[in-house]
C-alpha cells in the first residue's frame, strides 16, 4: 500500500512538471544548438533527410550554434519534429521554446529582512546603506 501511495506522488509530481513545460511553450518553435563547427548548410540538409519541414531558422547565437527553428504546428506534430531534430547526428541538444517569467528578485528567506547589508530600506538605520543585492540578482 504504502508503495503504492509512493509511486502514486512520482507520478504526479512528474505530470505536473510536464504540464508546467508544455503550458508556456512556444508553439512552432524549437531551440537546437547544433554541435561545434557543424555549418547551418549540413543541419539543413538533415532536416530534409529527414522530412522535417520548416518554415524558417534564424540564429539566436552565432558564438555557440544556437538556432530557432519555426514550423507550423497545426500541420505537423511537435513531439514528432523534436524527435526527429533530436536525432540528426549534428545537434547537441533541441527543446522546444518557452516563455519566461520575471521573478521576485527578493528572496523568499524568513531571515532576509535581519540581513541590512544585502537590502536597507531605512527601517532600522540609514536607508540604502547596503550592498543592493537585490539589483544584482535582477542581471544574475
Amino acid at each position: 500500500m504504502l508503495r503504492s501511495i509512493f509511486i502514486l506522488l512520482i507520478v504526479s509530481y512528474f505530470s505536473a512538471s510536464i504540464y508546467a513545460q508544455e503550458n508556456n511553450r512556444i508553439p512552432g518553435e524549437i531551440i537546437v544548438q547544433l554541435k561545434y563547427k557543424t555549418s547551418i548548410q549540413a543541419f539543413e540538409k538533415e532536416l530534409q533527410l529527414k522530412h522535417v519541414l520548416y518554415s524558417g531558422i534564424s540564429p539566436i547565437s552565432e558564438r555557440l550554434n544556437i538556432r530557432l527553428i519555426k514550423f507550423d504546428e497545426t500541420l505537423y506534430n511537435a513531439q514528432e519534429i523534436l524527435q526527429k531534430v533530436n536525432s540528426i547526428q549534428y545537434v547537441e541538444i533541441a527543446q522546444f521554446n518557452h516563455t519566461l517569467e520575471r521573478r521576485s528578485n527578493i528572496p523568499d528567506d524568513g531571515s532576509f529582512a535581519l540581513q541590512w547589508n544585502m537590502l536597507n530600506d531605512g527601517s532600522g538605520g540609514i536607508d540604502d546603506a547596503d550592498i543592493d543585492a537585490d539589483d544584482a540578482w535582477d542581471i544574475t
